[in-house]
């Protein structure tokens, strides 16, 4: 495919599309820098798209907690001056509003961006008014503000309300009603009826989308608790789009799930598994860079004591993506295992951490780690690895003479300061996250043995979580008292 792209593109080299999709090949086979290449010799022919382009590379390759280059390069893409690098809230306000329809595209990706990884609140709620009363008729536009109701507002009913409006706009968006239905299973636990009601539409006004087909199984699976009828849209989804690596990857961690439930004493266990193996593989050469993919195959690998295998995973996926909060955790958790069983002690569990059944005790003798050899050489075990067999993102780094970011000299670093560093860049990058705090919590109790720091990061996870309780009945306070304003006048 790559040679019939550069045969193209040597053919016209003026034609802006043949670079554009050769860019969209480079960017998707993780080749990110010939991708930066060519896009930069795009932006005198098409500047928005190329700067569209360009920034969600930048978003994609943010490995600290700082996202003010990759806002700054969509704005760019808005038109902004190509020597802009800061995204103050009174810029991006700016260019927010006065986008015109032809760059709802990146506005959409902009605004998820302020909201769940930069987390600019404050300014979200200034300019999303703003944008509804702009473009009033825009579906996508109305389902983000549900949504940012729903998820940092706590506001239920401000969320159901644009959610209905969105759906009212688009009765058949398939996306649109997965997140409503989403949203109502979370919001009314005790009416999974209406959430179900959403995912029936969906499939109904969309019998031929593997999508609509695929949310209703995983509804259906982990939300209403009924996984013999979810396998059977999970087998439709598949019929109808084979190589749709999403659908694969959740149908094989349905799989694996059935399995471990069933026990070993079931007839299908090890062949369902072994399908689970096979559409882990698939979903990965079907989409190599996405590294939700590599942490799903990851955890079954760790399950099944494929301990060097499941490594192999973690680290594409940080490769990938480096600063994913919620992969950097997997990676400490994983590291904190290791760093146990080398030392006789009883794993947390990675696979119980993110989400799944529990991890596997064992010795040291039986563990091979797969970074060469295994971790007990001559019967002595192996305490400690290389920087050159970790993710970038985990290496040691230091300032070079000039000043700029690079690499420390390769040396030898030992699992619990990997699995240390993997926690503290998850925590930085997951600030609210009472999850990630009581995962670090409990290695900085197990292995480093302070339980001082590990009681303050459990009780910042407790404090997180009172907050959001209050924060969510004060929503709900504020948004009653509105109502009654609004019934009154």
């Amino acid at each position: 495919a790559q040679a019939w792209f550069e045969a193209a593109i040597r053919a016209n080299p003026q034609l802006p599309a043949a670079a554009t999709l050769y860019a969209d090949f480079l960017t998707q086979t993780n080749q990110l820098e010939r991708a930066v290449a060519v896009l930069s010799k795009l932006l005198e022919t098409n500047r928005s798209e190329a700067w569209h382009k360009l920034a969600r590379i930048a978003e994609r390759t943010v490995s600290g907690d700082s996202y003010d280059a990759a806002a700054a390069t969509y704005l760019r893409a808005l038109g902004a001056p190509d020597d802009v690098t800061e995204a103050s809230d009174d810029m991006v306000e700016v260019f927010l509003l006065q986008a015109d329809a032809s760059q709802l595209a990146i506005v959409s990706d902009l605004l998820l961006l302020l909201q769940y990884k930069a987390r600019r609140n404050q300014l979200l709620d200034t300019v999303y008014p703003h944008l509804l009363s702009k473009f009033p008729h825009e579906a996508q536009l109305h389902m983000h503000h549900a949504k940012f109701c729903a998820d940092v507002l706590k506001r239920k009913r401000k969320a159901h309300a644009s959610f209905r409006r969105a759906v009212a706009l688009e009765p058949g968006n398939v996306t649109i009603l997965d997140h409503y239905a989403e949203f109502l299973s979370a919001a009314f636990p005790d009416r999974l009826d209406a959430a179900e009601a959403a995912h029936l539409q969906s499939v109904r006004k969309n019998p031929t989308s593997p999508q609509a087909h695929f949310s209703y199984a995983s509804f259906l699976t982990y939300v209403y608790k009924a996984p013999e009828r979810a396998e059977e849209h999970f087998k439709t989804a598949l019929s109808l789009d084979p190589r749709d690596s999403v659908t694969l990857c959740c149908y094989a961690t349905f799989l694996e799930n059935q399995a471990e439930a069933r026990g070993r004493d079931w007839e299908y266990h090890d062949l369902s598994l072994q399908y689970a193996e096979r559409m882990y593989n698939d979903a990965a050469e079907i989409a190599p860079t996405n590294p939700s993919h590599a942490v799903f195959f990851a955890n079954f690998l760790w399950r099944q004591r494929r301990h060097g295998e499941a490594w192999s995973q973690l680290k594409r996926a940080l490769d990938h993506e480096p600063g994913n909060a919620a992969t950097l955790r997997l990676c400490g958790i994983f590291l904190h295992d290791v760093h146990v069983l080398t030392n006789g002690a009883t794993p947390m569990g990675s696979a119980t951490a993110a989400g799944g059944g529990g991890g596997h005790s064992g010795s040291a003798s039986s563990l091979d780690f797969g970074l060469g050899s295994s971790i007990c050489v001559d019967g002595t075990p192996v305490t400690h690895l290389s920087t050159a067999t970790l993710p970038l993102v985990l290496c040691g780094r230091a300032e070079g003479d000039d000043g700029a970011e690079c690499l420390v000299e390769e040396h030898c670093v030992s699992f619990a300061e990997a699995a240390d560093r993997a926690f503290r860049k998850s925590v930085i990058l997951a600030q609210h996250d009472p999850v990630t705090l009581r995962a670090y919590a409990k290695f900085v109790e197990d292995v480093k043995r302070d339980p001082q720091t590990a009681n303050a990061l459990e009780a910042a996870a407790v404090e997180l979580e009172l907050a959001e309780h209050d924060a969510a009945i004060v929503a709900e306070t504020d948004e009653l008292a509105q109502m009654d304003a609004a019934n009154a006048a």
